[in-house]
């Protein structure tokens, strides 16, 4: 399918996807030769998942002392 503009296909699946109860996201995208847009994912808003950002982490060190006495 080809379109004139990014927003069209966008606002398509976006309302598809709500009219299922979901909504989506801009994945990534995939240029032609010429720097043009071929080809971008659209993904569901929940897919993947992130680091837990309240996770305390801790960083363990090497003992480096030396007995230097």
């Amino acid at each position: 399918m080809e379109v004139c503009n990014e927003v069209e296909p966008y606002n398509l699946c976006n309302s598809y996807a709500l009219k299922k109860g979901f909504s989506i996201r801009k994945g990534n995208i995939r240029r032609g030769v010429k720097n043009n847009i071929r080809e971008r994912d659209y993904l569901c808003s929940k897919q993947g998942f992130y680091d837990d950002l309240c996770e305390v982490k801790t960083v363990h060190q090497l003992d480096t002392r030396t007995d230097q006495s």
